[in-house]
């Protein structure tokens, strides 16, 4: 992700939504995730769940930061084992008009079966104008990782 970062990310022109499994943080990457969150937003990019949910990185996903109360991945689908690993990032401009993130839960997506993660649901409201100068306005956008059975 870090050279996603630091060569495509400044090739691209316009608006860009980074969306997926980034398989951190979990304790041991804790680190490197905050490090690569600093590193997006350097390029004007942000997490939508920090700031739908008003936090920073390092508190979201300490011990009984918001982070942990909503996990996105049950490892090997135990309700024990849970982390926060799927992520969206949107122009830091979008999330200034306000973000909500839905975060699917185990009873729905892995107890039944379906998937050892849950969907991510972001829903970005920006003001007119606020993607690429247009007034068109961006939906539901939904991240969610492919299904593992």
């Amino acid at each position: 992700m870090r050279r996603v970062v630091s060569e495509l990310v400044p090739q691209l022109d316009g608006d860009i939504v980074i969306a997926g499994d980034f398989n951190s943080p979990i304790p041991s990457t804790l680190a490197a995730h905050v490090r690569l969150d600093r590193e997006l937003q350097q390029v004007g990019l942000g997490d939508c769940f920090l700031h739908a949910r008003g936090t920073a990185v390092e508190a979201a996903y300490s011990t009984g930061g918001p982070a942990s109360a909503e996990a996105t991945l049950y490892h090997q689908r135990q309700i024990d084992r849970a982390f926060h690993v799927d992520h969206v990032y949107a122009p830091l401009r979008w999330l200034t008009d306000g973000v909500t993130v839905a975060i699917g839960t185990y009873e729905q997506w892995v107890e039944p079966g379906h998937s050892d993660h849950v969907p991510v649901t972001v829903d970005l409201r920006p003001s007119a104008g606020g993607i690429d100068g247009g007034t068109e306005a961006l939906g539901d956008c939904q991240s969610s990782a492919a299904q593992h059975r």
